[in-house]
């Protein structure tokens, strides 16, 4: 079991147009363990990245893990939805504080319960807090 919680990058632009990059983030499901929900069985590659890294040179990928199966575990009830939601803002704001980031496209990929803490941050990040709110206005893409 993952016992480290947070974001996580995987894969960086190797592009040469900042213009055209674009921040993926994917949070797992039920009875996921971060990392390891996006893994092949067997070989340890990630699938999401092996694709992206083939088929995007712009794509920086991005794993949020959340806790689920131990005591640290509140995805259950709505508070625990908004506080994950919360942290998962401010990891993404911390990983886009240069300037030009600020602007960059996100695509979002939530399996089951990270679907629900996507939209949770997306609504917090629209009609809350105005820190979040480039996360908002950047959003291209939900995958849920």
């Amino acid at each position: 079991m993952a016992t480290s919680f947070g974001l996580e990058t995987v894969l960086v632009p190797t592009g040469t147009d900042p213009d055209q990059f674009i921040d993926v983030v994917a949070l797992h499901g039920i009875a996921g363990l971060g990392r390891e929900s996006w893994l092949y069985a067997g070989d340890g590659e990630l699938k999401y990245k092996k694709w992206f890294e083939d088929q995007y040179p712009n794509i920086r990928f991005s794993v949020y893990d959340y806790p689920f199966l131990d005591s640290q575990a509140n995805v259950f009830v709505r508070g625990g939805i908004r506080r994950e939601a919360l942290r998962l803002l401010e990891a993404l704001t911390a990983l886009r504080a240069a300037g030009e980031e600020k602007k960059r496209r996100i695509m979002f990929f939530g399996h089951d319960v990270g679907g629900v803490i996507v939209k949770e941050a997306l609504i917090m990040s629209a009609f809350g807090d105005v820190r979040f709110r480039d996360i908002y206005l950047s959003t291209r893409r939900i995958v849920s």
